[in-house]
């Protein structure tokens, strides 16, 4: 019991974990990494038709992340993330800044909106614009 105690402070120092989080909260995110751990390493998508837009977090992957990463051989490294094998359309990265962990979080959340904002208004990319003559 005083291990997972500490292990659970081990985790909220690092970020992981919300500040002030009860066992029941901790058990649940526990199952749902679990399941996410086990659908990363077996899970192998085949490319799909279509393009893709990847916001990707220009700061370094977080320490506490890096050997998952590395246990499940993830692409983190590849200016892609890996995306660029998984689509047979064309691949938009957008740089945003921050890491994996606070994309989601003040200030940086904005950073995300205000990009995902400009590919909406732009369309999605390789996306031909209608022509005035045929109407398409």
């Amino acid at each position: 019991m005083h291990q997972a105690v500490r292990r659970i402070g081990h985790a909220t120092q690092a970020g992981v974990l919300p500040a002030g989080s009860s066992r029941t909260t901790v058990r649940r995110l526990f199952r749902m990494f679990k399941a996410h751990w086990q659908a990363i390493l077996t899970y192998r998508p085949e490319p799909a038709d279509g393009d893709l837009v990847l916001l990707r977090a220009t700061s370094e992957l977080p320490e506490i992340l890096q050997p998952m990463h590395g246990a499940a051989q993830s692409l983190h490294e590849d200016p892609t993330n890996g995306w660029g094998d998984l689509t047979t359309g064309r691949l938009q990265v957008v740089d945003v800044p921050g890491d994996h962990l606070v994309l989601l979080e003040e200030p940086h959340v904005n950073d995300v909106a205000e990009k995902v904002a400009q590919v909406m208004t732009a369309g999605r990319p390789g996306r031909r614009r209608p022509s005035k003559r045929s109407g398409r």
